[in-house]
């Protein structure tokens, strides 16, 4: 047996305490091969590869990866700014790295962690995992199709495999990233909504949602609501959301439209941005396109209130949430039964899922429970994002509808 970092053989060797898979002649080599060793170590599926081998696998890694185009598989509009500052948006070639500034993103920041020598050496051994999986599935499915096979076709495929797993898996990274933020800052004890705390001038009663509508999620799970805002708030919101998505605001989910789970497209909405926006602070295209968009914020500012309605007539222990999702169904466009929560590894923290509908038809259905509903523009649904699964069928005619997840802790019951 040698050394899994320098290969001595010829003295005593200590093995990982955790794997008991590698072995070391010295701490100092056990340390200087723990980059490589790490993921392994967690994975006993995985194959430990010689460090040689890795450094040559990942400069292969690095000539295949285009940051530009990760950035366009989470935000296209963010590519094409990235695209504008890189030779004036004119370059044709891959970019393999961002260079750090004083103009540099957020987003391109957490691009670039990802696509870093150190970042990438820890994915090697899941990445040949996983995408040695996809080929031998697309291979086999070839094969079965009557496709000719021989080292050619293999060469292409393996090639184009190689370059389309590399973009989907550090996306993936990257949205997990911002996921592992939303969650530290969703379980922050200090931002439980309580009923006393709440200042703002809308719902300055906490009293919106009626006593029938509160009996009934508690009891029934799911409640709703016709007429929700008045006339012209409910008929105004069309042509905003219609405004957002012809300015290309809305962004497909493209993990989960890949896997055929949903088609529609969504535009996060946070309550200060559209504060400010409506306010007539104008700092990017985004705050100039929401100025315009005064009936999307009395939705902003209604949602924003309700944990701390809830609170104060319920138990059920709601957090603050800032953000909004505006969903965009153009026809034909589907989201698949889902649940927005779940109990143990399933639960995403959500406790409270809020729809409001915007429709100019009632065509369309959304299924809770399997149960169909008509999304009849101006309703709002609130359901229970645990005990509630929920699907769209596809459309018929365009429709949007605008979500708002509250976290909470499971009831204790349950």
């Amino acid at each position: 047996m040698n050394c899994a970092y320098c290969y001595k053989s010829d003295t005593k060797l200590s093995q990982c305490s955790k794997c008991h898979r590698s072995s070391y002649c010295t701490q100092n080599c056990q340390k200087l091969h723990w980059n490589t060793h790490k993921p392994v170590c967690n994975d006993e599926n995985l194959i430990e590869w010689p460090p040689a081998l890795v450094e040559e696998f990942l400069e292969l890694f690095i000539e295949h990866l285009d940051v530009h185009k990760i950035i366009y598989l989470i935000d296209r509009s963010a590519a094409q700014k990235f695209k504008e500052k890189t030779h004036g948006g004119g370059c044709g070639h891959k970019h393999h790295s961002i260079e750090l500034n004083e103009n540099t993103t957020s987003l391109e920041r957490l691009v670039s962690e990802v696509t870093s020598r150190s970042y990438l050496y820890t994915l090697i051994p899941s990445f040949i995992n996983q995408t040695s999986e996809i080929f031998e599935k697309i291979k086999i499915k070839g094969k079965q199709d009557g496709l000719v096979w021989d080292t050619e076709t293999e060469k292409k495929v393996l090639e184009q495999v190689f370059d389309e797993a590399i973009s989907r898996r550090l996306v993936t990274e990257v949205n997990g990233k911002y996921r592992k933020e939303e969650e530290s800052f969703s379980k922050q004890p200090m931002l439980l909504a309580y009923p006393s705390g709440y200042k703002e001038n809308v719902n300055t009663e906490l009293n919106i949602l009626g006593i029938d509508t509160i009996q009934g999620l508690m009891e029934n799970d799911l409640a709703y609501v016709d007429d929700f805002f008045d006339y012209d708030t409910a008929h105004g919101l069309f042509a905003e959301a219609e405004t957002l998505d012809f300015d290309g605001r809305f962004e497909e989910i493209m993990q989960q439209k890949i896997k055929n789970i949903r088609t529609d497209k969504m535009l996060w909405v946070k309550k200060d941005i559209i504060d400010a926006a409506v306010g007539g602070k104008h700092e990017s295209p985004l705050h100039l396109t929401l100025s315009y968009c005064k009936n999307l914020k009395k939705i902003s500012d209604v949602y924003f209130s309700l944990p701390f309605e809830l609170n104060k007539k319920t138990k059920l222990g709601l957090q603050i949430i800032d953000s909004m999702c505006l969903d965009c169904f153009s026809q034909g466009t589907f989201h698949k039964p889902h649940s927005d929560s779940g109990f143990g590894k399933e639960d995403t923290g959500c406790k409270i899922t809020c729809i409001y509908v915007i429709s100019n038809s009632s065509n369309n259905i959304i299924e809770i429970n399997n149960i169909p509903m008509t999304l009849v523009n101006n309703r709002f649904i609130i359901l229970k994002s645990r005990k509630c699964t929920i699907s769209i069928p596809p459309v018929s005619e365009k429709i949007f509808l605008c979500y708002y997840y509250i976290l909470g802790p499971c009831d204790p019951y349950q």
